[in-house]
């Protein structure tokens, strides 16, 4: 192959091309740059929008196991109601016994 005249013309033409492409490189690497950058922003959001829902559910769960200790006192209150009907029964039916016996007395 024969040689080529390099020229100051073509030096100047191949160093053109080349600081063009590397311009372009520049730019894409930029772009790219910026890209990786939302990209890290939007990760940061969304993990930022788990946290408050952890913490919702978190403070869910609270209210919930304070609805359940809640229900749980009701339960007893409930359970402790048909106890204190038959403790007024009892004590009705003492009160006659009691009168009775006093009136037994006093006749005696």
């Amino acid at each position: 192959m024969p040689k080529k005249k390099i020229t100051i013309e073509n030096l100047t033409t191949t160093v053109s091309k080349l600081s063009s492409t590397v311009n372009g490189l520049v730019t894409t690497v930029d772009e790219l740059v910026i890209t990786v950058k939302e990209g890290f922003d939007e990760v940061s959001e969304i993990k930022q929008d788990v946290d408050i829902l952890k913490q919702g559910q978190e403070a869910i769960k609270q209210d919930v196991d304070i609805l359940k200790q809640g229900q749980e006192a009701i339960k007893l209150k409930l359970d402790n109601v048909a106890y204190r009907f038959e403790i007024v029964a009892l004590e009705k039916r003492v009160q006659r016994v009691e009168d009775i016996v006093l009136a037994r007395r006093r006749k005696s």
